[in-house]
């Protein structure tokens, strides 16, 4: 979804006016509902994945059956990881999609394999919308949660001018939040991967 999607969703919580969401006194205010909405839906319904590969020989240091790999290594490691979700292992021939880890402080552990390439699925907070994001950025959220964020933005929104309004626009948020994980629970399935 674009950010400018997003806003046009927001001015109809509320707004009368698009100029109005444009006026500077709005504009951090918008901005801030916008990413505490993020913040709280990554937590709570479906987290920001990225992902980083890396060959053993090349970027760890292996101990007897271990492999030791610095998660400074994660460009995001300082200021938005927020701890591994998973990490898959892929060879020519295999695939295996979670491999057993261990994570203590900034290192990760993970059994010695050599002829292939990890890859570290980590969670992260999603990227800031700020003063300088623009209508065409991509709000930096999983797609099918991208309409949660408009219902719960207005609530931070409304919530220090009219709490009734407010409210409603977090009880929309619970009754869509629900509905999705609902959805994917009753929709789960085992996946099978193969390399033929």
């Amino acid at each position: 979804m674009k950010l400018g999607t997003l806003k046009s969703q927001i001015q109809t919580l509320g707004f009368e006016e698009k100029a109005t969401m444009e006026d500077s006194e709005y504009v951090g205010i918008i901005n801030n509902g916008i990413n505490r909405a993020m913040q709280m839906i990554a937590q709570e319904v479906a987290p920001v994945i990225s992902e980083i590969d890396f060959a053993v020989d090349d970027e760890a240091v292996i101990r007897g059956q271990t492999v030791e790999y610095n998660l400074n290594n994660i460009p995001e490691y300082e200021e938005n990881y927020l701890g591994i979700d998973k990490v898959i292992y892929k060879t020519d021939s295999e695939i295996s999609m979670d491999e057993p880890f261990a994570e203590e402080g900034d290192t990760l552990y993970l059994p010695l394999k050599r002829d292939g390439v990890f890859t570290i699925r980590y969670k992260r907070r999603p990227h800031e919308v700020t003063i300088d994001s623009t209508d065409n950025d991509t709000v930096d959220m999983p797609a099918g949660v991208t309409n949660l964020i408009a219902p719960l933005a207005a609530y931070y929104i409304w919530l220090d001018d009219d709490t009734q309004k407010a409210q409603m626009y977090r009880n929309d948020y619970e009754q869509l939040k629900e509905t999705y994980l609902g959805n994917r629970s009753s929709f789960a399935v085992e996946r099978v991967y193969s390399m033929e």
